[in-house]
């Protein structure tokens, strides 16, 4: 979104709890709060935008980021020119903590929201270019596909049954593989036609350890990084920070991986990560610090995620081939 947006806020605040099917509205507006519900497709976007316009208020909107289900009504509401916010669920959870917000509904988890936005004001959200939609709608149709041929050919292990039956798996599995190449086609078609994409694949590629099936897959899934004003953040985002498990003065279990961020990203970072530590010189040589320090070896496999997702960042925003001199990370 290159536009020049004027944003428009005046007093009041508006928390969105969403679920896949509807989403729970909180108003607050003169130390009042005002509750509504409404369906989550377009119908119900264009309900609340009514409501709005009859309370005369530009609120400060702000949702948690769940997946799929928020981008229908946040890019709605963006469009129509107010200020969209898209925060991290665990600081939503985490601000309930602190504020004792112990009751858990669907309005009162959209209050919490709503009072997150007023007190913290987090900065807008930017939805993706119509770029970088086209390529993550390929990139997750391509990720479907080879799913479904992962399935196909587990039930082909060991089976049992008729010969007419089998030659029909066979013939999905081969449909499937047929898929794939078509949509891998079109993947490549797509990036050789949109020169941004093209020169931002070729500067990931530089970067030791990312390859191009990765490159594709971080630039389909990476949200634009104009919501982040650092790598740090962004980071936070996908979560590539460890989880010490320590109870009392014995009990240590391994460091694992945060569930708290994006999953796909860090499933996306986690094997480019290995051979990154094996093969980038900069990263090798900080994993190599972090183990004669005695780091647990998945401590360390997510701090090498972690300075990776530094490297892509800086790599992208500053529009140049990767450096490992300039690894300031």
């Amino acid at each position: 979104m290159n536009k020049k947006r004027i944003l428009k806020v005046d007093n009041s605040y508006l928390g969105i709890d969403i679920s896949k099917d509807k989403i729970d509205i909180c108003l607050l507006l003169e130390e009042k709060s005002y509750h509504k519900k409404y369906k989550n497709n377009e119908q119900g976007y264009k309900e609340l935008s009514k409501y709005l316009s009859t309370k005369k208020v530009v609120p400060h909107v702000c949702m948690e980021a769940t997946g799929k289900y928020h981008l229908g009504i946040a890019t709605h509401l963006y469009n129509e020119e107010y200020t969209v916010s898209v925060v991290n669920p665990f600081k939503i959870k985490s601000f309930r903590n602190t504020r004792l917000l112990r009751n858990k509904t669907d309005s009162y988890d959209a209050y919490a929201i709503a009072e997150y936005c007023k007190i913290y004001n987090p900065r807008e959200w930017q939805p993706d270019s119509e770029e970088k939609a086209e390529l993550k709608d390929l990139y997750r149709t391509l990720e479907s596909y080879k799913e479904d041929l992962v399935r196909q050919n587990n039930k082909l292990e060991g089976f049992i049954g008729s010969y007419k039956l089998l030659k029909v798996k066979k013939e999905t599995v081969k449909h499937i593989e047929s898929q794939i190449e078509k949509v891998e086609t079109l993947i490549e078609e797509f990036v050789s036609e949109n020169k941004s994409t093209s020169e931002k694949r070729a500067m990931l590629k530089t970067i030791p350890g990312i390859g191009n099936t990765t490159a594709i897959a971080l630039l389909a899934e990476l949200p634009e990084l104009s919501n982040f004003k650092t790598a740090r953040e962004l980071a936070a985002h996908i979560g590539v920070t460890p989880m010490h498990n320590v109870s009392g003065k014995s009990i240590y279990k391994r460091t694992s991986i945060s569930k708290i961020g994006n999953g796909v990203l860090r499933k996306i970072l986690y094997f480019p990560s290995l051979t990154a530590k094996r093969h980038n010189e900069y990263l090798s040589d900080f994993a190599t610090k972090l183990k004669n320090k005695g780091k647990a070896k998945m401590s360390v496999v997510v701090a090498v995620m972690r300075k990776l997702v530094h490297i892509i960042y800086g790599v992208l925003k500053s529009g140049k081939e990767y450096d490992k001199d300039y690894c300031n990370v």
